[in-house]
């Protein structure tokens, strides 16, 4: 007997010791049973309790055997759709060398979550997660796999179960388990299958749209998978997708901001001097900067005027990926907020280090702000600063007037 099926926890793939009389392995019922008892039911909410995705349900026997022939796929929009394969942007797992390595090397271990499939009520079952596991097994001559099986919980509404198999199945990658770790990618693609195949649909403003679509997205990612930026980014994406008005633009991809501004008519003027080398006209260097880092953007500014001493500097600044459900608000503040405690810096760096000397006399100048909400103007316009009209950001909010401050300058 091979080592690796001294323990019962697990099952070696790769021995004969599970051949049958027709040269095909199959897990027994000893495996099963064995299954049944190290997973703990109580502890696995999201697959066996009251957190299991709307749209699917399962009874007290629900992990079993089923005959990889009985597997097939379903139809989504006019094709056969696998719905694990199909929530990864490229189809197949990123991890799977590793995992089968895993499996291959140290056995399937029998206490893991095992593959979900959903019953199609005609005898046969389709995937909803654990495609990779189910292909390595098929490699190594097995004819059949332990699954959790899931009942549609209204066999009438096609629909309805396909949107939570697509659902489960991303989910279920985000547990960390055997299926491997979920990407943003394919959150970004589930959510834009789920617009094209109906399951979601957008109605209403810009902030109604952004919270449906962020409901799927948190919904999906489950506890703890994906940061708050993150969901919130690929929220705006899919979004853009599907709206010719009131498009949101995250600025925080690495060099995002920067390709912005190298794309648009704010490009850097070389001082001029005349034939002694003498400066007969200043030149201009912008710089963009995150609102998120106040500090370091001021020292940034700093620097190049340090490293530019014939050149203005014009500050211009982009608010990253808005994390608010309203997207016109949640831009509108990071930028008072930044100018505000901008200026209240430069106000305590004076009075520290320079005599109260006139910061205003600085070459540095906080200009504006990349654009990020289409509802606002163009997306291709500057938000130039000028001084705002109202004392606070509540008497912004209370006349709903967020362009307050900001000038647009057109392309």
């Amino acid at each position: 007997m091979n080592s690796k099926n001294h323990n019962n926890i697990l099952v070696d793939v790769t021995s004969d010791e599970n051949l049958n009389k027709d040269g095909f392995k199959r897990f027994t019922e000893d495996h099963l049973k064995t299954s049944k008892k190290l997973i703990n039911k109580e502890a696995y909410p999201e697959y066996f309790g009251n957190e299991i995705i709307s749209g699917l349900k399962i009874d007290d026997d629900c992990i079993r055997l089923i005959d990889k022939s009985l597997i097939v796929g379903r139809d989504v929009g006019g094709s056969l759709h696998n719905h694990s394969q199909s929530s990864r942007r490229h189809g197949k797992n990123p991890k799977i060398k590793e995992i089968k390595a895993d499996i291959t090397l140290y056995g399937y271990k029998l206490r893991s979550i095992p593959m979900m499939v959903i019953d199609n009520a005609d005898g046969t079952y389709t995937v909803i997660n654990g495609r990779t596991r189910q292909e390595i097994l098929e490699e190594q001559g097995f004819e059949n796999f332990i699954c959790i099986v899931y009942q549609p919980e209204n066999a009438n509404d096609q629909l309805a179960t396909n949107d939570a198999m697509s659902k489960m199945g991303l989910k279920s990658n985000a547990e960390n388990d055997p299926a491997g770790d979920l990407m943003i990618e394919d959150v970004y693609k589930e959510g834009k299958d789920a617009i094209e195949l109906g399951y979601m649909k957008l109605t209403g403003d810009t902030d109604n749209q952004i919270k449906t679509i962020r409901s799927r997205v948190d919904e999906v990612c489950g506890n703890g998978v994906l940061t708050d930026l993150k969901r919130s980014m690929v929220t705006y994406r899919i979004l853009n997708n599907f709206i010719k008005f009131g498009k949101v633009i995250s600025f925080t991809m690495p060099g995002s901001a920067k390709e912005w501004v190298k794309n648009s008519k704010f490009k850097d003027i070389e001082p001029t001097e005349d034939a002694f080398g003498n400066i007969t006209k200043r030149g201009l260097k912008y710089v963009v900067v995150a609102t998120s880092t106040l500090h370091k953007s001021l020292m940034k500014a700093v620097i190049l005027a340090h490293e530019n001493k014939d050149c203005d500097i014009r500050v211009l600044v982009h608010t990253g990926t808005l994390t608010g459900f309203d997207a016109e608000q949640t831009y509108a503040h990071r930028l008072w907020k930044f100018r505000k405690e901008w200026i209240q810096m430069l106000t305590e760096l004076s009075f520290a280090f320079f005599n109260k000397a006139n910061y205003s006399s600085t070459p540095i100048l906080l200009y504006g702000a990349l654009p990020s909400v289409q509802d606002m103007g163009d997306l291709k316009s500057l938000k130039k600063f000028v001084s705002y009209s109202e004392a606070s950001f509540e008497d912004i909010i209370k006349n709903n007037d967020f362009n307050d401050g900001l000038q647009d300058i057109k392309q």
